[in-house]
């Protein structure tokens, strides 16, 4: 193959993609599909994963139900519990908190 034949088939790629490029190869209710399919997932997702949260949220500050600790309608609420645990431990520890480890217990707990 002589280097005239190699230009001439480069050119012809060339061409070939420019031609590609410049023709629109997705149709426009093609995506009009994927817009609604990606707004249902979101939605979805929202009503089974934030939606919950935002109920409790709403419970809470409309004064209709029973008064929630902040990081339970964040979502954290056994962080909140293990939070107020330690929490009633430093202020007595000799009380009913719910810390009885090895380091803490007495020989007559044994």
């Amino acid at each position: 193959m002589s280097s005239l034949d190699h230009v001439d088939r480069l050119l012809a790629v060339v061409a070939r993609l420019k031609a590609c490029a410049a023709t629109p190869t997705t149709d426009p209710r093609d995506l009009i599909d994927v817009a609604a399919r990606i707004r249902k997932a979101g939605l979805e997702d929202f009503e089974t994963r934030e939606l919950p949260r935002f109920k409790r949220l709403h419970e809470a500050l409309s004064g209709a139900g029973l008064p929630l600790a902040a990081l339970s309608i964040c979502g954290f609420g056994t962080a909140e519990v293990r939070y107020t645990q330690l929490l009633r431990y430093f202020l007595d520890p000799q009380g009913q908190h719910g810390f009885r480890g090895a380091g803490n217990a007495s020989a007559s707990d044994a």
